[in-house]
């Protein structure tokens, strides 16, 4: 029998049990989020001849956060036809996934572009900002380009 005893997760469901070999075993989900750690009390019982006789064991388990890479939330940008070198494009809006409450803030540290078009007419710096790169960008010899962006933290 597993059960939660005290602390912040008193009363909670645990997403794990113990096995009989007393291995623990992820049952379901477990999130950074909903509890940083459990505290578990296992009641061990030999129901052999005679007198039932039962152990307990307690102890804690601490969920520790995953760092989770960042998002692209405007992943299409539009450009007017005769922009100049250095017009900013758009922001390409990376999300940092990792402000989990209590853990420290990780942030996007950078990004850059790990395929190109051809030309390659635009930039981007490390905050996901897109810039002209050619002298002008003329749609009458390209309107749609395609890069692949690399965001980390």
């Amino acid at each position: 029998m597993v059960n939660s005893t005290s602390g912040p997760t008193a009363g909670v469901s645990l997403p794990f049990t113990v096995d009989c070999d007393g291995a623990l075993v992820v049952t379901q989900q477990v999130l950074y989020k909903r509890a940083n750690s459990y505290n578990v009390t296992v009641r061990v019982d030999n129901v052999g001849l005679g007198d039932t006789k039962s152990a307990y064991c307690k102890f804690p388990v601490t969920i520790k956060p995953v760092p989770q890479p960042p998002t692209i939330a405007n992943p299409t940008l539009y450009m007017y036809d005769l922009a100049a070198n250095g017009t900013k494009v758009g922001n390409i809006g990376l999300i940092n996934n990792n402000n989990i409450e209590g853990s420290s803030d990780i942030e996007v540290s950078s990004s850059q572009f790990v395929s190109t078009d051809t030309p390659d007419a635009f930039a981007i710096d490390n905050q996901g900002n897109i810039t002209v790169k050619l002298a002008v960008l003329d749609a009458t010899k390209k309107s749609v380009y395609t890069y692949t962006v690399n965001a980390s933290d």
